[in-house]
């Protein structure tokens, strides 16, 4: 199925699903999914606006967009992310997934998923870093068994030396010590520069001016900030995307987003 799949309880998400009315060409292969965990009892304004420019630009691409809930209530929200990664490999639909988390936005519609993924199948997932390491606040991952394998690995702590479930980087540190421990994972794992998509705003880069966004880059990410603080920058990058007009399009063209399970 293609389009926009909100799975789980989504009245919290309506603010977002006008963007998804059900005119999708099904039939139209889709190579990529957009995958991110939306919680909350009531929707913050930066998750609708995160959702509605994921749409626009997963419809712009006839990319999927794939909405999850918190799926595992025992743990940190952010070790969900592993669990609705793994569910979108075992949907068997896809060739590569993009994960975002709730605080980053697309800010360059024109650059397209395919301008990352490498030939042949030795590299499995495509990570950033920042001044910290691997940053999994963005990363691509193909949808492979041995893809799944990581995952699963992750989430279970394999190759982890210490508890990280309630890290304050959750499962983002299981990774970075996997990634340390195991040879096997470095050679699955293609690190790629911070600007390629996880650029920070200028005020927060704690690696300097030159991994901060700047016009044409393709996703602003703002981890480690307040609810107030995010919600400004979402304003000030989503004026950004607008002044540019990358979001600029018909009724037609934007609109055409297939939701699937709307209701869980």
């Amino acid at each position: 199925m293609s389009g926009c799949a909100i799975h789980g309880p989504s009245r919290q998400l309506l603010q977002a699903l006008i963007i998804c009315f059900l005119f999708a060409d099904t039939a139209r292969a889709k190579r990529f999914a957009i995958v991110s965990v939306i919680t909350g009892p009531v929707p913050k304004a930066y998750y609708a606006q995160a959702v509605t420019n994921r749409a626009l630009y997963a419809t712009r691409h006839s990319y999927t967009l794939r909405i999850f809930p918190t799926i595992d209530e025992r743990r940190p929200t952010a070790w969900s992310k592993v669990l609705a990664m793994k569910s979108t490999i075992r949907s068997a639909q896809y060739d590569w997934i993009l994960w975002m988390d709730a605080d980053a936005l697309i800010t360059n519609f024109e650059i397209s998923l395919d301008e990352f993924v490498p030939y042949g199948d030795e590299i499995d997932m495509l990570v950033a870093t920042d001044c910290n390491g691997l940053n999994t606040g963005v990363f691509l991952l193909r949808s492979s068994p041995s893809a799944l394998e990581l995952l699963e690995e992750a989430y279970n702590g394999v190759h982890v030396s210490n508890n990280t479930i309630d890290h304050v980087w959750w499962e983002q540190m299981s990774f970075v010590q996997m990634y340390a421990a195991s040879e096997d994972v470095r050679k699955r794992t293609y690190v790629l520069p911070q600007k390629s998509f996880n650029s920070y705003p200028t005020q927060h880069d704690c690696s300097g001016k030159s991994h901060s966004w700047s016009e044409g880059d393709f996703i602003v990410h703002f981890p480690g900030h307040s609810d107030e603080d995010r919600m400004a920058y979402f304003e000030e990058y989503l004026h950004k995307v607008l002044q540019h007009g990358w979001t600029t399009c018909t009724l037609v063209t934007c609109l055409v987003v297939q939701c699937d399970s709307v209701w869980g």
